[in-house]
């Protein structure tokens, strides 16, 4: 039974914060900018996973098998994502006049 709520759970708290995420992916940028700001965030969510199947691919080939992934390894990839998710959100602050 517990298996069974637990994904209940999850389903429904995913639904939720999928559809928030998608309100404010349209809400925040300019209409003309709403495609790019979708294709970036598309393109780092499955970046994600594709770094993530990289790495489990690299250590299987050096040791001929899957094993542990060190905690440093998800510190680097937590990291390299805060840093790439900041570079292509950031954006000058304009003030006319």
């Amino acid at each position: 039974w517990f298996l069974i709520l637990a994904g209940a759970l999850l389903g429904i708290t995913a639904a939720l914060l999928w559809s928030a995420q998608g309100s404010i992916m349209m809400a925040y940028p300019l209409e003309k900018d709403k495609g790019k700001s979708f294709s970036i965030f598309w393109a780092i969510f499955q970046f994600g996973s594709f770094l993530g199947s990289l790495i489990a691919l690299a250590i299987n080939i050096r040791s001929g098998g899957l094993s542990a992934v060190s905690t440093s390894t998800y510190i680097v990839r937590a990291l390299f994502f805060a840093s790439v998710t900041t570079a292509c959100t950031h954006r000058r602050s304009t003030r006319p006049g």
